[in-house]
Order: structure tokens, then C-alpha cells, then sequence
């Protein structure tokens, strides 16, 4: 951190902040937290984003298309994030050259539609052990019942989509 605020400042600091909004954000973002908005969400996934794309000096590029209207909806806390910290580590990381993470969020009926896509390297054999997606599974089923799902798909021509479907309700 101290050389990288010798040679580039401004890149610097907007580390420092971005870590910073994750920490505090972070503590924040209990499993059980009583009220998680989406928007605190987005602020976390942003924060984390911030710090992993300067850390891959280029190598990631991240777009948000989420309807502020949604902003005050009701996510578990975490569960957006564990979706892109997938989509980094399993994705984007062993891929040699320049990749994208989309989120993106929509309301159909009455349920709240989030998607993380990446253009990573796609279904592998993977040395991950998936704890992460079945905490999530866990933690869906333990809050919502049937009126949630994460599904796994390819991402066309290369990558990952996971959506998350929630009931849309307010934080």
C-alpha cells in the first residue's frame, strides 16, 4: 500500500476508500441483520470490486445496471457479494487476459431478480469446495422457503451467470 501511494497517489486513496466502505460495510453485514437493503448491497459489491480491480491492475472492468427504484428492496446481507467473489476467484482470475463482471437487478411480479455474469473461463473443474454457494442456498431456504433460488448457468460465449430470486419486499 505505502509504494503503490509512492508511485500513484490518486490510486492510493481511492483504495483507502474502498476498503474503507467494505470494512465498515462489512461489520455491518451480519447474517441475521434485521434490515439489508439492496443499496447496501451494491455499496459493499462496489467497495470489494474497487479493491480487487486495481489489485488486477486492469484486468477487470465492472457494470452495475440496477433500477434505483430497487434500492430500498430487501437482500440477505452477503449474498450478492459471495455471487461476484465467485465470479472473481473461479472466473476472472484464471483468465489470461481482460474480463467483465455485470450486476445487474430487476423486479418481475413480486420477486426481485439479481444477476452476476462474468466473462470468465466458464464451468471448470475447480479445486473450490462450493461452501459458498450452499451458505447461500442455506440461507435462502432458511429465510424465504420456495419464494428463493440461486441457479448456475453459462454465460454466452464465455462465463457464468448466477441469478438470485427473492421475494421483493421491503428492507
Amino acid at each position: 500500500m505505502k509504494r503503490l501511494g509512492d508511485i500513484d497517489p490518486a490510486r492510493s486513496r481511492e483504495l483507502l476508500a474502498n476498503l474503507h466502505t467494505f470494512v465498515r460495510l462489512s461489520q455491518a453485514a451480519q447474517p441475521h441483520a434485521p434490515r439489508w437493503s439492496l443499496a447496501d448491497e451494491l455499496e459493499l459489491t462496489r467497495a470489494y470490486l474497487g479493491v480487487v480491480s486495481l489489485r488486477m491492475n486492469g484486468r477487470l472492468t465492472a457494470e452495475f445496471a440496477v433500477d434505483p427504484s430497487l434500492h430500498g428492496l430487501e437482500v440477505p446481507p452477503l449474498a450478492l457479494g459471495t455471487l461476484v467473489e465467485n465470479a472473481v476467484k473461479h472466473g476472472i482470475t484464471p483468465l489470461p487476459g481482460l474480463g467483465r463482471i455485470t450486476v445487474s437487478a430487476r423486479r418481475r411480479d413480486d420477486a426481485l431478480c439479481l444477476e452476476v455474469a462474468d466473462t470468465g473461463v466458464g464451468f471448470q473443474a475447480s479445486t473450490g469446495t462450493g461452501i459458498g454457494l450452499s451458505n447461500t442456498r442455506a440461507r435462502l431456504r432458511s429465510l424465504y422457503g420456495k419464494s428463493a433460488a440461486l441457479e448456475l448457468r453459462g454465460n454466452t460465449p464465455t462465463g457464468v451467470v448466477a441469478s438470485l430470486r427473492l421475494p421483493a419486499r421491503p428492507a
